[in-house]
């Protein structure tokens, strides 16, 4: 759990799009877990607590970043697909962390760096999922 603790912190201070944290042997997963669980209860606990929040939509928008280079890596068109549409849900989920802030008159202007990079992000990934929802047959979907 203190690897998760320290990976929240870390996210939350310097966490950006696109950036990936590989903890711990397995690759981080475990470690990116917890601390997804931890910042998930920290912000459940008091989500009037700003830092709560960014830290959580931080670790979202790690997990987004992660997901991207996956789904721009992936050479099949089904794995490619089911990778950007984690990024589209990480990213969307971060962005409505940030879009909450800005509506509360609490985003900074870092805040607002990241809400951009977020709707680029999203718009990013429906697009690269339109061709390839084009190739899957409506049953799949």
């Amino acid at each position: 759990a203190q690897d998760a603790n320290v990976f929240v912190i870390r996210v939350g201070e310097r966490g950006r799009i696109g950036e990936t944290y590989l903890i711990g042997a397995d690759g981080g997963r475990s470690t990116v877990r917890k601390a997804l669980d931890i910042a998930s209860a920290r912000f459940a606990a008091d989500p009037s607590n700003a830092i709560a929040g960014e830290r959580l939509a931080n670790v979202y928008g790690a997990l987004a970043g992660t997901t991207l280079g996956l789904a721009s890596a992936a050479k099949d068109p089904v794995e490619a697909a089911r990778r950007w549409r984690e990024t589209l849900s990480w990213s969307r989920r971060s962005l409505d962390i940030w879009v909450q802030r800005r509506e509360k008159g609490t985003l900074t202007a870092a805040g607002q760096r990241e809400l951009d990079a977020l709707a680029a992000l999203v718009a990013k990934s429906e697009a690269a999922l339109k061709p390839l929802d084009r190739r899957r047959p409506a049953s799949s979907r």
